[in-house]
Formats: structure tokens, C-alpha cells, sequence
């Protein structure tokens, strides 16, 4: 089974809301899958609890699987996808997972706990590239100078920085960037 529901952003609690993918490993739970049936939740969840979930439902093989998507290439970015982090404590579920990707794919075993907190390093590092080019490119336009050429010429004398994201004028939200 794939978990990938949406995990929205409480802001009066300060914290994601998990009670959709907790009712899918509760679904998933009350079936009689065989011993061997293994659950990969893909939706951002704060670090622990798939352990907890693990736990709480008596589940076996379960894995946190991180997806890092951009909000305009979410179905491009899964196919290209290089590396694939696997979080579990089940060398049941590496293994399926393992077999359900393609075999040019770099796998990474790790706690589900580093699983999940390497899935909110990723919308932070987004969010602050993201909020680091608007504020470059207010400025520019603040001072009478073009923000898309200083951020494109910024980009290119420094590669390692990267392309997405750093482009002035992108909104900061969605799913991932409450």
C-alpha cells in the first residue's frame, strides 16, 4: 500500500495535520493482509511517527519514502527521481520497496525518523531559497535594477546553488510550503 495524502498545515497548532495518512494506516491496518504486506507512507510527516503509527496500528513492514516535488514538475520530478530514501525498520519493506522501482535507481536505507526529518530539510531549504530570490529580486527592483538578471547571473558564477527556486517573483505556499 502507498500512503500519499495530504498532510495540511495547522496554523493554530503549529504542526502538520496527520489525521488523513493516520486513517489510511488504520485502514490498512483492519484488512487481513498477510504478514508480509508492506506499507509505504509517502506524505510529510513530522519525525516519529511512523514509528509511532507502526506501533500504535501493530504493523511489520512499513517505510517512510520521502517524495521531494516541485508544485509545476510534481510528475516529471517522480520519474527522474535519482535516489530514493527508504525509512524502516523492516528489512521486509526495503526489500519490496526496492523491487518496485526501476533498477537505475540509487537506493538509501535509513531510520524513518531521518526519513521524515530529510523530507521537511527539503521544503525548508525550498522555502528559504525561495523567500532568499524574492527578497533579491525586491530589492533590485527597489534600487531600479533588474532582479531576473542579477538572480539569473547569480546562478550561473554559482552553480552549486542551483536553478529551482531561484527565481524572483515566485510565490511562497502550497502543500508543501505552508
Amino acid at each position: 500500500s502507498i500512503i500519499c495524502v495530504p498532510t495540511p498545515f495547522d496554523y493554530d497548532e503549529g504542526q502538520y495535520d496527520h489525521s488523513i495518512v493516520r486513517k489510511e494506516v488504520e485502514r490498512i491496518s483492519n484488512r487481513s493482509y498477510t504478514g508480509d504486506h508492506t506499507t509505504m507512507i509517502h506524505s510529510t510527516v513530522m519525525p516519529g511517527v511512523t514509528d509511532q503509527m507502526t506501533s500504535e496500528f501493530g504493523l511489520t513492514n512499513v517505510a517512510m519514502v520521502p517524495e521531494v516535488l516541485r508544485e509545476d514538475s510534481a510528475l516529471e520530478d517522480v520519474f527522474e527521481t535519482e535516489k530514493i530514501i527508504v525509512g524502516t525498520k523492516s528489512r521486509q519493506a526495503y526489500g519490496t520497496i526496492r523491487q518496485a522501482y526501476p533498477d537505475d535507481k540509487t537506493f538509501v536505507h535509513v531510520d524513518p525518523k531521518e526519513a521524515e526529518l530529510i523530507k521537511l530539510t527539503s521544503n525548508n531549504f525550498g522555502s528559504t531559497k525561495i523567500s532568499f530570490a524574492n527578497e533579491v529580486w525586491r530589492f533590485a527592483e527597489e534600487i531600479g535594477a533588474d532582479g531576473d538578471v542579477v538572480l539569473d547571473e547569480f546562478r550561473d558564477i554559482c552553480p552549486w546553488i542551483g536553478y529551482p527556486a531561484l527565481k524572483g517573483g515566485w510565490p511562497y505556499g502550497g502543500a508543501c510550503l505552508p
